[in-house]
């Protein structure tokens, strides 16, 4: 974290501490070499404050980036799901509007349905009346198998008479 916000200097901090705001150049005894040398540590002391506020300022922002980001993340999720949940609703909502309209369909196609429904009811016909047919030789069937069997029954009956 302090690599975030001290990027460049780490002893940022060290340099505020040292700083002391330069004195007003007096007239005294020093005269031009006092000036000369409080002109040029006033210009050190001055360029120091700079960079402490240009560290300040980096660190600031990266802090704020780094909040956008965080923010952006969890902002980001819980959208999503929202958007999700109106997109449904709205895909639904289409779905059951165009559901509701009737189907909009040229004569050619009416034409083309009405054939495929006329053979398939022909053909519906058809099964139904093989259907009764194999159902009225099956009844013929058994009928003539009744009556054999009742033919057999009847000649056991006058053979057993007979003897």
């Amino acid at each position: 974290m302090a690599d975030i916000l001290a990027p460049n200097d780490s002893n940022w901090m060290s340099e505020m501490e040292e700083y002391e705001m330069p004195q007003k150049p007096g007239g005294g005894a020093r005269g031009a070499e006092s000036a000369e040398k409080s002109g040029l540590s006033a210009l050190q002391a001055e360029m120091k404050l700079l960079h402490w506020h240009k560290l300040a300022n980096e660190a600031a922002l990266k802090a704020a980036l780094i909040r956008t980001k965080k923010m952006k993340a969890l902002d980001s999720k819980k959208p999503e799901r929202e958007t999700l949940r109106e997109k449904a609703e709205w895909m639904q909502q289409i779905i059951e509007e165009e559901q509701a309209k009737p189907l909009q369909v040229g004569k050619d196609y009416i034409l083309k349905y009405e054939e495929e429904e006329k053979k398939n009811e022909a053909a519906l016909q058809r099964q139904v009346e093989h259907h009764v047919t194999c159902l009225k030789n099956l009844r013929a069937s058994i009928d003539k198998r009744e009556t054999i069997k009742a033919r057999k029954a009847q000649f056991k009956e006058f053979k057993s008479a007979v003897e």
